[in-house]
C-alpha cells in the first residue's frame, strides 16, 4: 500500500466512521421508543442486557442501510480531500481517478465480505436470543399446510409450533380421502410424510378410534416448513443457505428466502457499486470550496440507489423478478453508470 492509498483509506474512513456512527446514533433513538422490549430486557437482566440487545437491533437497521451509508461517507470524504487540494495534488502527480479508486473498492469488497459473512449472523443471532428464539415458536395461532400430491389431498393445522421449529402441537387434520377428521397432540415431518402421535380419529356414524401413531403422505419438505417458520430477517447467511439447500418447493417463500440471501451474499458488490457512485459525481475538480450543493446532491442519488434496490428487492421477494436480477441489476447499474460517467469525466471519452 503506497502512501496516497493510506492518505485516501484515511480520510474516506475518517468520513465513513463518522457517517456510520451518524446513522447508529439516529437507529438507537428509533429503538428507544420501542419502551415495553427494554423495559422487559431490564428486568431480566439490567441494563447491561438492554444495552446490547438495543446494539444489535440498531446493528440489523445498519446492515441493511450499509450501502446508503458508504456512499455518503464515500461522498464526505471525498469532497474533504477537494476542499484540502488534497486530490488534486494526487491528480497533479500522475495519477489517475482509476488508481485513487482502487484502494477504497478493495476496503469496501473486504467490509461488504466481512459484514455478510460475520456481523450479520452475530448480531441476528444476539438480537433473535433476546427476542423469541423464533418468530413462531412456541406461540399461540394459526398454521395451515395443504397437503396436495397424486396419493393424498387433506389440509392439516395447527394451534402451536413446538420451540425451535421441531414440529407441531394441537393439530387437526381434514379432508381425508375417507372423509374422517384427525386430532393429534403432536406432528412432525418426517421421511415418509406427516408422522402424528396421539391420535384420534372421528368418523361419522363411529366411535372415536385411539392410535398412537399415524402416517400420512406429505409433498411438503422441511425446506418449505423451515421457509415458513422462520422471518427471513431472523435467520442468518448460513441458516438462509441451509433452508434453500433443504429443497423448498413452495414459489413463493423460495423466491423470498432466495432473495435474502443473494442480497446478503452480494453485499460487496453493492458497496463496491455504491464507492463507484459516489467517485463520479464527487470526484472532479472544481475551482470553489463549496461543498454544500455537492453533498446534498450526493445524499440525493445515495437514497436514489437504495431506493431502487429495495424495490427491486421487493419484486424479487414476490417473485415477480428473478432473485439473481433483483439483486444484482441494481448494483450493476450504480457500476456500469459510475463507470460511464468517470469515463467522460475523467478521460473525456465520447
Amino acid at each position: 500500500m503506497t502512501r496516497i492509498d493510506r492518505v485516501v483509506l484515511g480520510r474516506l474512513g475518517i468520513s465513513f466512521l463518522v457517517t456510520l456512527g451518524i446513522f447508529f446514533g439516529l437507529v438507537i433513538l428509533a429503538e428507544l421508543l420501542q419502551v415495553e422490549r427494554y423495559t422487559a430486557l431490564i428486568a431480566l437482566g439490567g441494563p447491561g442486557l438492554a444495552l446490547i440487545g438495543l446494539l444489535a437491533r440498531a446493528g440489523r437497521w445498519v446492515l441493511d442501510t450499509l450501502p446508503l451509508i458508504v456512499l455518503i461517507g464515500t461522498v464526505a470524504g471525498l469532497l474533504r480531500l477537494e476542499s484540502s487540494r488534497e486530490m488534486t495534488m494526487i491528480k497533479a502527480a500522475g495519477h489517475s481517478i482509476w488508481r485513487i479508486l482502487r484502494a477504497p473498492a478493495i476496503a469496501t469488497v473486504l467490509i461488504g465480505i466481512v459484514a455478510a459473512g460475520a456481523v450479520q449472523p452475530l448480531v441476528v443471532a444476539v438480537d433473535r436470543s433476546l427476542t423469541t428464539g423464533n418468530a413462531n415458536a412456541g406461540q399461540k395461532g394459526g398454521f395451515w399446510i395443504e397437503e396436495q400430491g397424486p396419493d393424498h389431498d387433506y389440509v392439516l393445522g395447527a394451534i402451536r409450533v413446538v420451540p425451535g421449529g421441531g414440529g407441531f402441537e394441537d393439530v387437526s387434520v381434514f379432508g381425508l380421502a375417507d372423509g374422517s377428521r384427525l386430532a393429534a397432540l403432536r406432528a412432525r415431518l418426517g421421511p415418509e410424510g406427516w408422522v402424528l402421535s396421539g391420535v384420534t380419529r372421528f368418523r361419522p356414524g363411529v366411535l372415536a378410534e385411539n392410535l398412537p401413531t399415524l402416517t400420512l403422505p406429505a409433498a411438503t419438505t422441511p425446506g418449505d416448513i423451515a421457509a415458513r417458520l422462520g422471518v427471513l430477517d431472523d435467520l442468518t447467511i448460513y441458516e438462509l443457505g441451509g433452508v434453500v439447500l433443504a429443497n423448498v418447493t413452495d414459489r413463493v417463500q423460495r423466491a423470498r428466502t432466495i432473495t435474502r440471501l443473494y442480497r446478503l451474499l452480494a453485499l460487496p458488490f453493492s458497496l463496491f457499486g455504491s464507492v463507484v457512485i459516489a467517485f463520479a459525481f464527487t470526484a472532479g475538480y472544481r475551482r470553489v470550496n463549496r461543498v454544500g450543493s455537492e453533498m446534498l446532491y450526493g445524499i440525493l442519488v445515495g437514497f436514489v440507489v437504495y431506493i431502487v434496490s429495495e424495490l427491486a428487492g421487493r419484486a424479487g421477494y414476490a417473485g415477480t423478478l428473478h432473485p439473481l436480477a433483483a439483486v444484482l441489476a441494481p448494483a450493476a447499474l450504480a457500476l456500469i453508470g459510475g463507470a460511464t460517467v468517470l469515463l467522460h469525466r475523467e478521460d473525456g471519452l465520447r
